[in-house]
């Protein structure tokens, strides 16, 4: 939104395939392990994935600080946190340390940060532009990223003690999925209230079925629950709509390929499922891609992992905090109001570009409530708001009215 010379007043219509940040164009998968036996198969390797190309196989980028499988992963638009996991080859072999990705610069090998709180391992993550929260049993802590090379600190509980689950989330809620609750298998989903974790998590709706080491990515308005093992693989890809998340989780296309130990990560259109394993044992690097938009089909098959692996970490730039401006881009730009001349006057006219043909001239579209000047505009993927402004000289009067354009029907 920008102010022109004679007030008037632009918005634009923001299209929900735009991204949020420039570092949602790339996924990061690090650590994991290539088989299932020996040791030496733990790697430290980071992968990354470019969405924009996501047919070619992944670049190999710097490296975790150190080898481990079984760790979490968390990001924001500019860093990547890679927490935890465990190395048979060292005693203890869970791992407590939290390494940060400089998204900007992810060729050198990734910074070590604090310490997690616990010596617990098999963490799982989501969390939004300031925190990331990691879970495993029941145990809950919080990495404050202002604060990175500081211990996690404990926050409340899950509702119920679990191992293999998954995770995703928006800026306000992480909802935790599926897992082990020692023998039984579960579907229990947990939501996490991050302006309230201290309390203990609050049961959801299921997911459609039983099952653990499974992987989750969401936008802001979903979070899609993937793979994992029952105790058979399988290629399960559940939605939970998070308006609406005391109902059963949907069922929507399946993977391509039955895996557990599998991660996933994603922007605020697709969400990439890489790696994972079945019981054979096989492990493979295949990433598949689900189509936010249409969640129904099968995922299609993308670009390869650098190498075969299981039970690595995954995360991008999906900062879904408010601090994050999106892009202001789409099919069209609305110019509302303003004066006809700088001696005063004020008009309701609303025009429309077209920004596939922004040669021609602008359209009028329907018009504002009122004549008004010096308004301010903003808008979504939906609706332009214009608001505040003056009315016409000699006797301009300032003005608290909104007027609300629908993009739809802006006739």
């Amino acid at each position: 939104m920008a102010i022109g010379v004679f007030g008037l007043q632009v918005a634009y219509k923001l299209k929900r395939t735009e991204v949020m940040s420039s570092n949602q164009t790339h996924g990061w998968y690090g650590g994991g392990n290539t088989a299932s036996v020996p040791l030496a198969t733990v790697v430290s390797t980071v992968d990354r994935i470019d969405f924009s190309n996501d047919s070619s196989s992944s670049s190999v980028k710097g490296s975790l600080s150190s080898t481990r499988h079984s760790i979490a992963a968390v990001g924001n638009s500019n860093y990547g946190w890679y927490a935890g996991g465990t190395n048979p080859s060292l005693t203890p072999a869970a791992v407590s340390t939290v390494d940060r990705i400089d998204f900007s610069n992810d060729s050198g090998t990734a910074s070590v940060r604090g310490l997690l709180s616990t010596g617990l391992t098999g963490f799982v993550a989501t969390g939004n532009s300031n925190y990331g929260w990691l879970a495993t049993g029941t145990s809950v802590i919080r990495i404050d990223f202002s604060n990175d090379s500081g211990t996690t600190s404990p926050r409340g509980p899950l509702s119920l003690a679990r191992t293999g689950l998954s995770a995703t989330g928006n800026s306000n809620y992480g909802w935790f999925g599926g897992g082990t609750a020692g023998a039984p298998t579960v579907s229990t989903v947990d939501r996490i209230d991050f302006s309230n974790d201290l309390a203990t998590a609050s049961p959801r709706g299921p997911l459609s079925s039983a099952r653990y080491r499974l992987a989750a990515t969401g936008n802001s308005n979903y979070g899609w629950f993937g793979g994992g093992a029952s105790p058979a693989s399988v290629s399960t890809v559940d939605r939970i709509d998070f308006s609406n998340d005391s109902s059963t989780a949907s069922l929507r296309g399946p993977l391509s390929l039955a895996r557990f130990n599998l991660s996933a990560t994603g922007n605020s259109n697709y969400g990439w499922f890489g790696g994972g394993a079945v019981p054979t044992p096989a492990v493979f690097s295949t990433v598949e891609r689900i189509d936010f938009t249409n969640d129904s089909a099968t995922a299609s098959s993308r670009g390869l992992l650098s190498l075969a692996r299981q039970q690595a970490g995954a995360t991008s730039g999906q900062a879904k905090g408010p601090a994050i401006k999106l892009q202001k881009a789409g099919n069209y730009g609305w110019f509302g109001g303003g004066g006809p001349a700088l001696a005063g006057g004020a008009t309701a006219t609303v025009d429309r570009i077209d920004f596939s043909n922004d040669l021609a001239t602008a359209s009028p579209r329907g018009s504002l409530s009122t004549t008004k000047t010096q308004i301010s505009a903003t808008g979504n993927s939906n609706y332009g708001w214009f608001g505040s402004g003056t009315t016409t000289p000699p006797t301009p009067a300032r003005l608290s009215t909104v007027d609300r354009i629908d993009f739809s029907n802006d006739s």
